[in-house]
């Protein structure tokens, strides 16, 4: 079989608007672009790097510049740089591309390599990282993911940012999300402004030579230089309405040897009536040793994995608690389901109630052993919810700190906190949710349940209501 070219495309022009000429600003005597250039040449997996520019005269000295240092260019569309990415790519016969954006001289090849080897393992469309810091990252597109973009996309989002298409539409596409988890928000390398490029002159004048640097030493360097952040932590980045809103709704599911019912789960949470734009879903495996983890990569385009081996539910969940991109999210058991409508009616309870900071269902119980099922209606009484039913506002949550990971039901005690802090809620009465009882349920526990209700008994005083299983 043919080996695939693999080349990074490099988007650059002259126009910005915000700091006019920025690709060719000079740190230490070089254009950014040329950093840029000299970092992309240390990947192990680029055939080559191309340079794709606009027609327009003004960005003549990029292409100076690329002859130069023999890297080969292409000049196309000024604002359909979807167009531009395409008949670059077909010109230079590469099969799998990287973009790069050229107000990015500190991308990561170390990030870019993972991203590019996850992509190929997995028969990729399109792979793209998360939880990184501003201005180290890349994207990773097949060309025939490029074709289909070009001929569909119609708006101007979907023409000028590349990949605004290929997001908007995941049902066609293989995405691959990879989450790098370096929580490092506060890290902004990007350069759109006077005062981004301050930042990279910061960091040059006290770590000299930038062509080395990789995101670890960025971390530590801002870790040990907390006021080098605050030049540019109130420019606001331009991102695509489109496709850069974050979901509405996030899934958490935590899963530890699930492989006998985790697929159900999933596939209930997957096809739902809500448009999957509207949500995300977030695995946290938590040291899996069975064949757990092989199910879920049948689902790796359309899921987020996060691996630990904490061994501890609690510290998981609060894990992807962390990783939540929506406004608000639900936490689901690896052995449970949702019904087709659930996250519809928690959506529209949302979009109806903007001020809502939690919502709740009734649910079936379905008892494995003895074969039944029956409604239980939270109609006036709230504690008798259990985690899969009760949509939460992320901003709450972590305004209470999460979850209690010394407790064993951490999850009635933010109903508590919620309810004792006259947080607003919002009840369903229709059961949107299946919970499965079996043997190995930790709720079959009687001392595990006598504990955990002593725990929040000691934490709270008496609470009417409280479900004892």
């Amino acid at each position: 079989m043919k080996k695939k070219k693999i080349a990074a495309i490099i988007q650059a022009r002259m126009g910005s608007t915000r700091l006019p000429g920025k690709v060719l600003k000079e740190v230490g005597k070089k254009p950014i672009l040329e950093i840029l250039i000299e970092r992309l040449k240390k990947s192990k997996y680029l055939d080559e790097i191309i340079i794709a520019t606009s027609e327009n005269q003004i960005d003549d000295r990029i292409i100076e510049l690329s002859e130069n240092l023999g890297i080969k260019w292409f000049r196309g569309s000024e604002n359909d740089v979807l167009d531009r990415y395409l008949k670059a790519s077909e010109k230079f016969n590469v099969d799998i591309i990287v973009r790069v954006t050229s107000d990015n001289p500190l991308t990561d090849v170390l990030i870019l390599d993972k991203l590019v080897k996850k992509h190929i393992k997995y028969g990729s469309d399109y792979t793209y990282p998360t939880n990184i810091p501003l201005g180290v990252g890349v994207e990773v597109i097949n060309k025939s993911a490029l074709k289909e973009s070009s001929i569909n996309a119609k708006n101007e989002d979907e023409r000028e940012h590349v990949t605004v298409y290929i997001k908007s539409n995941p049902q066609k596409f293989r995405i691959n999300k990879i989450n790098l988890d370096l929580n490092c928000e506060n890290i902004r390398v990007t350069v759109d402004t006077f005062e981004d490029l301050k930042v990279i002159e910061c960091i040059y004048n006290k770590k000299g030579s930038l062509e080395n640097l990789n995101t670890d030493d960025l971390i530590d360097f801002f870790e040990k230089n907390p006021g080098i952040s605050t030049i540019n932590k109130n420019i606001k980045q331009v991102l695509p309405k489109s496709v850069y809103n974050p979901p509405l709704i996030s899934v958490i599911i935590r899963t530890h040897n699930s492989s006998n019912y985790v697929k159900k789960s999933l596939d209930s949470v997957l096809n739902q009536a809500l448009p999957s734009k509207f949500y995300e879903v977030i695995v946290v495996d938590d040291g899996s040793t069975d064949n757990t983890i092989d199910i879920l990569k049948e689902y790796d385009n359309r899921i987020v994995i996060i691996k630990e081996n904490l061994l501890n539910a609690i510290k998981a969940l609060n894990k992807g608690l962390n990783s939540v991109n929506g406004e608000f999210f639900i936490i689901l058991d690896s052995d449970d389901t949702f019904e087709f409508e659930a996250l519809m009616d928690f959506f529209s309870v949302i979009q109806k109630d903007s001020d809502i900071d939690f919502i709740y269902s009734d649910y079936y119980e379905i008892n494995i052993k003895k074969n039944s099922k029956k409604l239980v209606s939270l109609k006036n009484n709230v504690f008798n919810s259990i985690a899969g039913g009760i949509a939460f506002r992320k901003s709450v949550i972590k305004d209470l700190g999460g979850y209690d990971e010394n407790l064993l039901f951490p999850e009635y005690d933010l109903l508590i906190k919620l309810i004792k802090n006259k947080y607003k809620s919002k009840y369903i009465q229709k059961p949107l949710y299946n919970y499965f009882r079996h043997d190995s349920s930790i709720t079959a526990d009687k001392n595990y349940v006598k504990k955990g209700l002593e725990q929040l008994y000691r934490k709270h005083g008496e609470i009417k209501g409280l479900r004892n299983y």
